[in-house]
This record gives structure tokens, sequence and C-alpha cells, in this order.
């Protein structure tokens, strides 16, 4: 056999084909070695980590599992929770027994807030014994609110440095288990007020007595603030049980809240303490996330009962105050529960301006003194009030909102409205901006309408029914209003939100607006000579020449020109061209509040009936049909009037009904209802009675005395008109006279009158005043509760009998 020889050029190509074959082995192996080997270094080697491992992927024979499980390793380690949970959430259907890419994603879920998810891969491995994975498990539990499984699952954790951690939630939690007692509470004093507390037999009509009250601001150098509260009560009975239930709200943007402890002491005296697993954090408006920065620390306290005691101590940390450094705040002395003692103590760092003014509406029945004690400290001023056996107020019919009959203080650091006005403005300017979408609507609305009147209304009406209100009471969720643009998109808002779209579409169309700041009814008023943040409250000034129009968008049921009974008669501050000004809103006339009840009614000779009953609504009538009539299923309207039918004729027909102008607001609702009935009137004899026609009640002047005025909010009107047709066979025997009262308060006719074989009815009350002060209330119980008699008088109705001979 010949041998073959072989030149360089033969090991040459031997050594190349063998390198080809072997080059894409070692580079998988090289990239993924370089890439574990950037992952253990610091951040600044993350993206050349993610590249390596990247390129591993597209090598062949690469183990793509493994491969993108150190990727989402690698996003988890460095923080990037949301890119792990994508890579690892497509590999966990592939490899559910693989831990470590379970314990992974669960992590990730955690991390990035998703509870639920998290908490369902916890479930399928709470077996497991590894440290983290159960530590973690029970912090989701936590996060659920399944607090005994939390406790089961810290439980299993039985060495390494999760342990601590572990015992220390479990203490937490079970804090409420823990008991102790009166005397293992280290301070004297609320130890003596809890031992030496009264109860029902000194307090009778009370469901709770508050026993502390004590409150404490302080206002640091940097702009910042503590807000302290102790408050402690006395469950007497089911009324007072709510106290169970506390509330500390707080503004997630700049505060945050602290429950130092809260307990319940128990009738016997023992002490039960809060823990974790009775305390939550939400959202006080969950479906809106515009707001979810207004949030609410909710504690439920365990094991109340009838005499135990509530007490919980928390500190609310504001991290920034109102426009850089400035402070509002208002406290009202006197509540619906007696108080023993009720303190406040507001501290200011030296230099700090602070005004403060006091109100006494006269209605105090304690001795009660609204003057500080000022104790200059080092670096600041202290300023203290303390007031003891408060006693409760007892709830009248139609008596004032609360915030008028209390003594109260306020406390301001601002100088002037115009500093409050010029730092709202500043907040809203450049949030009425507009859109081209907005400026099309704004075309589309106005198209058509001749005067500026015509076109604010048409823009003021699709606000009002097309954006949704969420009712946030103004600064609740900040004080800086949502860009227009946003509002409009979403189709929702709080006050200011509508407030600044509506404006902006306003102007838009070359009609004047303004923003108006407003404390409504059952806020603490404006006073022109103490600027303050009482405002609750954004709405709008529309310009019309001469003429001004308060606008507030938020109200579905109001009408252009109207407003709701809580903006009327307000003291407000409007911010146009620069300045801030002080006006009032009007109070309308009664005329403007009006009710019109017209009923047409025709008696046959066997005195079944037949008739058409007409409502005409306006102003805040007009307001609450309105609402009525849009909430309210077509059904039960339809049962609603057969049910008025039914009142005065039992066994009536709604025949037919007819409702106009619910659909389109500035038009007035009517509802006109044709009904026939069996029986009207009431058999006395042969003779007959028309049932009361009108009349008024006396129900609410039942009171011997009062101790707060009568308050009726608003001016209103009532008028019914009623005609009866009388058949042949029926006269009249006896009609009531007419009253006509006039007095001070109100105006009222009654009056019948009878031709052409028709009773004629009518009835007026208008009142000419809001309120009947408690010094005028006696006069004003005696004349109502003789009108009250008076009108209760019937028509009497009797057969005529034909003459001989008459067919």
């Amino acid at each position: 056999m010949k041998r073959i020889k072989y030149g360089p050029w033969w090991f040459i190509f031997l050594g190349s084909l063998f390198f080809c074959f072997l080059t894409p082995l070692v580079q998988a192996k090289s990239h993924l070695e370089l890439a574990n080997e950037y992952a253990t270094k610091s951040e600044e080697f993350f993206n050349e980590a993610v590249s390596e491992y990247n390129l591993a992927l597209d090598e062949p024979g690469a183990d793509i599992y493994q491969i993108q499980f150190l990727l989402g390793k690698l996003y988890y380690e460095h923080g990037r929770f949301e890119k792990a949970v994508e890579i690892l959430s497509s590999l966990y259907p592939q490899k559910k027994e693989d831990f470590d890419g379970a314990k992974l994603l669960a992590l990730s879920y955690y991390k990035t807030g998703n509870y639920t998810r998290a908490l369902v891969i916890f479930d399928k491995n709470e077996n497991s014994t590894d440290q983290e994975f159960l530590y973690y498990y029970g912090q989701t539990c936590e996060k659920k609110s399944l607090f005994d499984k939390a406790v089961r699952a810290y439980g299993q954790i039985k060495e390494g440095k999760y342990l601590s951690l572990a015992k220390k939630r479990i203490l937490s939690i079970n804090a409420g288990m823990r008991l102790a007692t009166v005397d293992d509470i280290e301070d004297p004093y609320l130890r003596n007020l809890i031992k030496t507390s009264p109860g029902s037999t000194e307090y009778p009509n009370a469901g709770a007595i508050v026993l502390l009250d004590d409150e404490r601001l302080k206002i640091l150098s940097d702009g910042t603030a503590v807000q302290t509260t102790h408050f402690m009560v006395k469950i007497l009975n089911e009324r007072g049980k709510h106290y169970g239930e506390v509330e500390v709200g707080y503004d997630s943007t700049y505060e945050t809240v602290e429950i130092e402890y809260a307990r319940t002491i128990k009738p016997e005296e023992k002490v039960v303490s809060v823990g974790d697993k009775h305390i939550r954090d939400v959202s006080r408006y969950l479906e809106y996330p515009l707001y979810s920065n207004a949030r609410v620390r909710i504690v439920s306290m365990p094991e109340v009962t009838w005499g135990a005691i509530i007490e919980y101590k928390a500190k609310k940390y504001i991290n920034k105050l109102v426009n850089g450094g400035n402070f509002s705040f208002h406290y009202g002395i006197q509540g619906y529960e007696p108080c023993l003692n009720r303190n406040l103590k507001v501290l200011v760092p030296s230099g700090y301006k602070l005004h403060i003014k006091s109100y006494d509406p006269g209605f105090v029945s304690f001795p009660a003194d609204l003057s500080p004690r000022v104790k200059a400290l080092k670096d600041g001023t202290e300023y203290e009030w303390r007031f003891s056996n408060i006693p409760e107020i007892i709830a009248e019919p139609s008596m004032p909102p609360w915030v008028e009959i209390v003594p109260r203080l306020s406390l301001s650091s601002f100088d002037s409205w115009q500093e409050i006005g010029d730092w709202w403005q500043n907040l809203a300017d450049r949030k009425m901006e507009l859109d081209e979408v907005i400026k099309a609507k704004v075309e589309e609305l106005i198209k058509g309408k001749g005067t500026a009147e015509e076109k604010a209304a048409s823009i003021y009406h699709w606000m009002a029914e097309k954006i949704r209100y969420v009712a946030v009471e103004y600064g609740e969720a900040g004080f800086e209003p949502h860009q227009a643009s946003e509002v409009f998109k979403n189709k929702y808002g709080d006050c200011k939100d509508q407030a600044v779209l509506l404006i902006g579409m306003l102007r838009y169309a070359g009609i004047p607006a303004y923003p108006v700041l407003i404390s409504t009814r059952g806020n603490w008023r404006l006073d022109d000579n103490f600027p303050g943040l009482v405002f609750d409250h954004a709405m709008v000034l529309a310009k019309f020449g001469e003429r001004s129009v308060f606008l507030d968008p938020t109200e579905e049921t109001v009408s252009f020109g109207d407003l709701p009974r809580s903006d009327q008669n307000r003291k407000v501050l409007i911010l146009a061209e620069g300045k801030a000004e002080i006006e009032t809103t009007p109070l309308f006339s009664a005329d403007h509040n009006k009710f019109i009840l017209k009923m047409d009614l025709r008696i046959s000779e066997d005195e079944t009936i037949r008739g058409t009953r007409q409502i005409f609504t306006f102003g805040e009538y007009d307001q609450g049909q309105r609402w009525w009539i849009k909430y309210t299923k077509p059904v039960l309207i339809k049962e609603r009037l057969k049910s008025v039918i039914n009142s005065f004729s039992p066994g009536g027909e709604l025949l037919d009904y007819h409702i106009s102008g619910a659909e389109e607001l500035g038009q007035p609702i009517e509802i006109t209802v044709k009904f026939r009935g069996p029986k009207f009137l009431t058999f006395v004899g042969e003779e007959r009675l028309i049932p009361i026609l009108g009349g008024v009640s006396a129900d609410f002047v039942s009171r011997e005395g009062r101790s707060y005025p009568l308050d009726f909010g608003v001016l209103r009107e009532s008028k019914t008109l009623v005609q009866i047709k009388l058949p042949h066979n029926f006269t009249v025997k006896y009609l009531p006279p007419a009253i006509i009262k006039d007095t001070k308060w109100f105006t009222y006719i009654n009056k019948y009158t009878f031709s052409n074989s028709t009773v004629y009815f009518e009835e007026l009350m208008r009142n000419k005043v809001t309120r009947v002060s408690v010094d005028e209330y006696r006069e004003y119980k005696e004349v109502y509760e003789l009108l009250a008699r008076e009108s209760d008088k019937q028509v009497v109705l009797s057969k005529v009998i034909p003459k001989s001979g008459d067919s």
C-alpha cells in the first residue's frame, strides 16, 4: 500500500475544520460565563450581563429555560421587578415544579405589589422550608389581610436571619392577644381617667363619653409639621359603638401617618392592644385613580362592648405645608357627645406669624375660655387651650349645621385673602389650557347659540351632565387641580378639576370666567377679616356684561343660573384679573324655589271620580325632582304615581302619565297624571266630606322651647290649585272660611270658593325668612299651631233633593 504523505496544508485544513465544529459550543459557554461573571459585579456591568445572556440565548444547544431564569434573576437582583415578572411569568407554566423559578416569580410579584398572583404561587408551595420564601409568604398574607395564614407561615421559620423578623411580625400581628390591666398603664393621669370615668347614670342621653381629646400641632422651621392626636372615649351603648372604627385621613403626596398605639380597655379593666391585623391603609377613592393620594388609615378596635374604653394615639407627619410654609386650622369645641377634657396645643418656631381668632355663636351652655395660654420657648412659642366638662349637643329638628352653633378657634398664618388667592391661582392657571379636542367640543356646543348666556348655558349643561363628579372635599386630595385635558378625557373630576375645565371652555367661547373658592353650608363660614383656608369646594363665576352668574358644574341636576342650597348665601373668594375679592352668592327668592300642584277633578253621580293631576317644579324642588326621575327605575316611578292616586282614592287607577323637561337641564319638569277612582268623598250619613285639600303640619314646632334656631336653609314657596266639578245631585252645604296669614316669617293663604257647581281651592305657603331665632320661637310656635288647627276644615256637601215633578 502506498503511503499518502500529508503536507502542512493538511494540518491547517483539519484544524480549521475542527475549529468550525467546535466554535458554537465554545461561544455559548463563553457568553454564559461572561454573563454570570458580570451578574456578580456592580450596577455598571448590568447592561453587559443582560447583553451576554441574550447572546447566549441565540446559540444552538443553549438551555433556554436556565438562561432565561438567570436573566430574570438578574433583573430581580438589580431591582427591575417588572421586567423580572415579564420574563419569569413566561417560564413558570413550563416548569411549575421548579421551586427556584416559582420562588423568584412569587418574590417579583410581591415586589411589584401584585399580591394576588404572588399568593397563588406561595400557596402552591406552602410546605416549603425556604426561610426567605416563608417570610415573604407571610408578608403577602398580611397585605391580603390573611393574618392567621401569615402567622402560620412565619411560624414555620425555625432558624436563620429571618427567624427574628418572623417573631417580630407574629408579635405585632397578635398584639391584641397580649392582655394587660389598667394598673399596667404607666401614666397615672390616664389610669385615673379610666378608673374614675362616669357612665350612663351621669349622662343618660349620651351614646359615649369622650374622656380625652388631646390635639397637638407643631410647626417646624423647615416648612413641615407634626400633628398628634390622643383620643379616649367610653362606649355607653350601641349609639357609641361607631367610635370602634378609627379613621385617620391623609394626603399621601406629602403626608404620612403613624399609629403609635391603640387599645381597648374592657369593662373589667383588662387591656386589649391593637395589632397589625386590626389596621389597614386604603385609598379613600379606590375607583378613581386621579385621587389615589387621598388615603385613610383605619383601625378596627377589638372587643368594643358597652362600658369599654377606646384609646389611641396617632401622628401625622406633614412634609410640606401649604404655599411652602403656611397653615390654617379650625377647631370646634363642642360635639354631640359629652367631653370631659379637650385640649389643643400649637407650637410655632421663632419668628413665625400666627393669627388667632375665636368665635362664639352664643349657644354655649358651659364656661369656655377661648383665650390661649401663651408660653415663650427657647426656639418658638406655645399656645394652649384647655376645656373641661363640655356638655353634649342635643339635636333639634331643623337646627343649623354644627359649625354654626359651636364655639370655635381659627388659626392661620396667612396675612391676606390676596395671598391665598395668589397661591391658588398659581396652582390652577396652567391647568386651564385646552387641547384641540376640547376646543372642537366647545365649537360644537355653542354652534347656533345667539347670546353669550345661551353659549354658557350649553357648555355648563354639558359639563354638569357628562363630567362625572367625584365628591372629594377640597384639599383632601391636594389643592392643585388636574389638567383640563385630563379631566375631559377621563370624564370625571372633583370640584376644582371641573372648575378649571369649565373656565377654560367658557373662556374659549369668549365668556369671562373665574375660579370661585367657597365654604358650603355645613362648613366654617368665611370671615372677611380673618384669611384662612375655610374652603371645601370650588366653583365658577361667569360674567355677562354687568350680570354675574355663579355656576357649580358638580351639580348634575342644577340648571344654568340656579344653585344648590349648599352654595346659596355664602361668602366666597373670587379670583379674577389677579385680584382676590370676597362676594356673597345669591339667596334665591321663594318664587325661585317653587312647587305647584294643580288638580282638576270631576265627580260623577255615582261618586266615582276622574281627573288630571299636574306637578310643576322650579329651583330646589326641580333639582330634587330631576334627581328622583334620573335615578329611579321607570317601573318604580309608575308605582309611585299609582300610590299617590291610591292615597286619595283607594282602588284608583292610573290611566296615563307624562313627564316633560326631565331630560334637558334648563327646562322645568312637569308631571301630568290622568286617573280615575271608585271613591273620593267621605260618607257622613246623607252628607259627604271632601278630603282636606291643604293644611299645615305643626310637628316641627312640638318642642316647648329651643336651644337653637329653626333653620330652613333656603326660601321656598308651595302652591296648590284644585277644582272639583260636582255632579248635579250635590251642592255645597259648608265652605271653610278663608285663611290669610301674613306674618314676619311667612305668608299663608288657604281659600275655598264655590261657583257653577265647582269647588275651587287655593293654598299658598311662601317663606320670608330662612331662620327663626330662639327668642322668636315661642311666638312662631303659637302662630303655626293655630294655623294648623284652622286649616284642617273640610268642605261639606249635601245631596240635592229633586223638586216635585222633576225627572
